[in-house]
C-alpha cells in the first residue's frame, strides 16, 4: 500500500504501457461477502474476520459500525456485518484508494458503480445486486438477456468505451469522485460517489494514517 500510495506503482503501469485503469462496484458486494461464512452470531463473525483483517482492525472496524451482539435478528445482524466488513475491506475501500492513487500518479482512471441487473438475474439473489452479478453485463451474455435488455447494456458498454477514449486522450477530465453510473432504470450517466464520504471517513477511522487527500497534486 506504501509502495502504491507514493505514486511508484502507478509510474511502473505507465512505463509497461499501461493506458488507462477500470474498476468499480455493484450496489450490494455485500450480499454475496454475506452468505461467504455461515453465521449466527456477532462472535462467529469477529472469529471469521480475523482470518482476513489483523485483530486490532477487527476490532476498529465494529466499533465504528457500532453493532452489538444479542437480540432475535442476531443471525441477520450477523450476515449484514459479515457482508460489511467485507465487502469494505476488499471492494468499496480498495477501489477508492486505488482510483485516488493511480489518478494521483497520472493514470487515468473510468470507475464506474452499476446499479442494475437483468431483473431475471435479480430472481436468483433475493433482488440484491451482489458482487460478481454483473458478469452478465460485462459478458454480454445475450443467452440471459431479453432484447430490451441487450440494447440498454450495449449502450453502457459503448458509453464506457468511447468515456475511456476521451479519459485517455485528454478530453475528459474526471475526479476521484466521478463515477459513471448504469442507473436502476438502465440510463447511463456521471454521478458523484455516493459512498465517498462513507468510506472515507470509514479509512481514517480504521487506518491510522490514511487521509482524504485527493485534492493534493500528483507526487510523480
Amino acid at each position: 500500500m506504501a509502495w502504491q500510495r507514493s505514486g511508484k506503482f502507478g509510474k511502473q503501469l505507465k512505463d509497461k504501457g499501461i493506458k488507462s485503469v477500470v474498476l468499480g462496484e455493484v450496489s450490494d458486494e455485500w450480499f454475496g461477502y454475506g452468505l461467504s461464512h455461515q453465521v449466527e452470531t456477532v462472535a462467529e463473525v469477529v472469529h471469521c474476520l480475523e482470518r482476513y483483517y489483523p485483530d486490532e482492525l477487527v476490532s476498529r472496524l465494529l466499533n465504528h459500525y457500532n453493532v452489538k451482539p444479542g437480540g432475535k435478528d442476531e443471525p441477520h445482524k450477523a450476515t449484514r456485518l459479515m457482508g460489511r466488513a467485507l465487502s469494505d475491506g476488499q471492494v468499496y475501500l480498495p477501489v477508492r484508494i486505488l482510483h485516488r492513487d493511480l489518478a494521483r500518479a497520472g493514470i487515468p482512471v473510468l470507475r464506474y458503480d452499476i446499479r442494475w441487473t437483468p431483473e431475471q438475474i435479480r430472481t436468483m439473489t433475493k433482488g440484491y445486486i451482489p458482487h460478481g452479478s454483473d458478469r452478465v453485463i460485462w459478458g454480454y451474455l445475450e443467452r440471459f438477456l431479453t432484447d430490451d435488455q441487450a440494447v440498454g447494456i450495449g449502450n453502457w458498454l459503448d458509453i464506457c468505451s468511447q468515456e475511456l477514449k476521451m479519459l485517455e486522450s485528454g478530453l475528459s477530465k474526471r475526479t476521484p469522485r466521478d463515477v459513471l453510473t448504469l442507473k436502476s432504470d438502465l440510463t447511463v450517466g456521471w454521478m458523484k460517489d455516493r459512498k465517498w464520504d462513507e468510506m472515507m471517513n470509514t479509512l481514517r477511522l480504521v487506518v491510522p494514517g490514511e487521509v482524504d487527500d485527493t485534492a493534493l497534486p500528483a507526487r510523480l
